[in-house]
């Protein structure tokens, strides 16, 4: 169920070139100092493919149909631009016949004729995140340091959906009903370092 296919993360930091002891400004007074050098640029950047999404007839325990796959029909990927959150998968590729039940009288095991749809056979979209922070040291003597953060997390506030619905009881079968964690958030802090 937590099957990442491909994983890219790529992290790092630039101290800007500004300030004693850097390419530019090594000759500052204190105040130029202060204010244009000992900046720093931080970035973690994230890719990763969708993870598995496992189609089933029902997911109610006390149903008859808890767990049970469905069976294939057809083609159930959708060519990459074809993709909707109304519509991820072809949801047409399975069916939910009763002509497919072997069901032999009532109760929540009576039903056990498993469809030929694979255990998570669909993956759902793929995640892109970029952290960013922007850092500024003052040295305020030998021993002592105070670091301000300003920090961003999903900088590019791109949208992190959520699997498709795989519930093929459900009115919204095959649709993506949110997101999570897609907010940016910023934040200022401090550090001292003594």
């Amino acid at each position: 169920d937590n099957d990442v296919r491909h994983n890219f993360v790529f992290s790092g930091l630039y101290r800007l070139p500004f300030g004693h002891g850097q390419h530019f400004g090594s000759g500052w007074n204190t105040a130029a100092n202060g204010v244009l050098g000992g900046w720093q640029l931080n970035s973690i950047y994230i890719m990763h493919t969708g993870t598995p999404v496992n189609v089933v007839r029902g997911n109610n325990p006390i149903s008859v149909l808890p767990g049970l796959r469905p069976d294939v029909i057809g083609n159930p990927v959708l060519p990459r631009g074809k993709h909707t959150q109304l519509e991820y998968f072809n949801t047409a590729a399975f069916t939910n016949s009763n002509a497919y039940f072997n069901c032999t009288g009532t109760g929540p095991n009576t039903c056990n004729s498993p469809g030929d749809a694979a255990r998570n056979l669909l993956y759902g979209p793929g995640f892109i995140n970029l952290d960013a922070s922007l850092f500024k040291n003052f040295q305020m003597a030998e021993r002592y340091n105070l670091e301000l953060r300003l920090e961003l997390f999903n900088a590019l506030n791109t949208p992190h959906f959520d699997n498709p619905d795989g519930n093929e009881n459900d009115l919204q079968f095959g649709q993506i009903n949110g997101t999570y964690d897609n907010q940016r958030i910023a934040q200022i802090a401090g550090k001292f370092i003594f």
